[in-house]
């Protein structure tokens, strides 16, 4: 009974959030995993106007229906917490993701689960998760936060889920070992 999104790319969980924060008589926590904040660190702009994210949290209308977000995955975490037009943008550690007791979104890019810096070594990574299409070498090492935890930490600290989204990126992901890893992710969330 709980609205289900699965989409490739990210991108489409505009639609999917946009929907749920119009319907809602309540302010609604974003939980987000991805291995991109979507946030800069400059007081001035504290997100680039060009994701959906900046696009929620800079609508007149949408940012009302915003309690907070909370981004975990990838290495995008810190302890210091920032506002983005005056609604709260913490980052924790994946493994110390609060209780978020109001309801929420979940907005799962699975790229959350990799590592976020470049792996130059082996050629595979660049900034932001993201894995070179041309590049041979995928195994566990890829990994980050395993997506099972992932998956068990959202299921045990998010009380009030309104819906949630994932994105496959299988732009930048396809191949067998990424499959295994949406595949892990997704048995586990269903259980």
């Amino acid at each position: 009974g709980l609205p289900f999104q699965l989409a490739d790319p990210h991108t489409h969980a505009y639609l999917f959030i946009k929907k749920i924060l119009d319907s809602s008589r309540v302010p609604l926590a974003i939980v987000r995993v991805d291995a991109h904040t979507d946030c800069k660190d400059q007081l001035e702009e504290k997100t680039t106007r060009a994701n959906y994210v900046s696009q929620l949290v800079f609508s007149p209308i949408l940012s009302q229906k915003i309690s907070r977000i909370v981004h975990i995955g990838g290495n995008c975490y810190h302890a210091a917490h920032d506002v983005v037009n005056k609604i709260p943008y913490l980052r924790p550690h994946p493994f110390k993701l609060p209780e978020i007791i109001e309801p929420a979104i979940i907005d799962v890019d699975l790229d959350g689960c990799e590592n976020g810096g470049e792996r130059r070594e082996f050629n595979t990574m660049r900034s932001g998760g993201h894995i070179y299409r041309d590049s041979s070498y995928y195994n566990q090492s890829n990994v980050m936060h395993h997506p099972q935890a992932i998956a068990r930490i959202l299921k045990a600290q998010v009380k009030q889920p309104m819906g949630v989204t994932v994105a496959l990126e299988r732009g930048y992901r396809n191949r067998l070992f990424w499959y295994r890893v949406e595949r892990d992710f997704m048995e586990e969330v269903a259980k």
